[in-house]
């Protein structure tokens, strides 16, 4: 448990050991997603702002310098999957109702939550293709179906629509390609093989748990 006998309750320590898990993946990692089963929980948003704030500072080379010489502070992708959705949902209202809440809610965050390498949904579920690139990562899965749902739908008798289980596999491919297609800027100020990147990550682990950064915001809880 991070700090010891020092913090407050059970309640508080579980808290930070989540808060000091999130800022350390956000540090290590290319792509972080957040993933919710139901829009919006506004607490959760909240840790996920607090992770930001508490995570160690990591550098890369900013690649607009062509001297190499500034850094850069790194910033994670952050890519929204809302899960168990319903068909009203995937409604192009819906949708932009969820992609303003989170352009309000990270409009000053770092995190890059937005922009170049923008998740997005096919056609049919978006605003439309003129607008494909400017909302925020925001990803929806519809709800896994039972195996008598399931029975239903292959004997044709369920609706068709977003609750189809092969649009839930066709989705959740969709969404996994375009993860992996997202670019990957340098961690670091050099670029770290997978043995590097292993060791870096342990190395700032125990960092993160040194620190004395996640011991006086754990003061701040109730």
């Amino acid at each position: 448990t991070p700090g010891g006998g020092d913090f407050h309750s059970l309640e508080n320590a579980h808290v930070m050991q989540s808060l000091q898990m999130a800022s350390f993946l956000m540090a290590i990692c290319h792509t972080v997603i957040v993933a919710q089963d139901w829009f919006a929980d506004p607490n959760f948003l909240r840790f996920v702002l607090t992770a930001e704030m508490l995570r160690p500072t990591t550098s890369s080379h900013d690649q607009s310098r062509s001297n190499g010489e500034d850094v850069a502070e790194s910033f994670p992708h952050l890519v929204f999957v809302q899960n168990k959705c319903t068909p009203g949902d995937f409604s192009p209202e819906n949708v932009a109702a969820m992609s303003q809440t989170l352009d309000a809610i990270f409009t000053k965050s770092k995190l890059k939550y937005k922009g170049p390498g923008h998740i997005s949904m096919d056609a049919s579920v978006t605003f439309g293709k003129e607008k494909q690139h400017q909302g925020p990562n925001l990803f929806l899965l519809p709800k896994k179906l039972s195996e008598q749902e399931e029975k239903r739908r292959s004997e044709g008798d369920a609706a068709p629509g977003y609750q189809d289980g092969g649009r839930l596999e066709q989705l959740a491919s969709f969404l996994t390609l375009q993860i992996g297609c997202m670019p990957k800027q340098h961690i670091t100020h050099t670029p770290l093989t997978e043995k590097n990147w292993f060791h870096y990550s342990a190395r700032l682990w125990d960092a993160m748990q040194k620190s004395m950064v996640f011991m006086e915001y754990s003061r701040l809880l109730p």
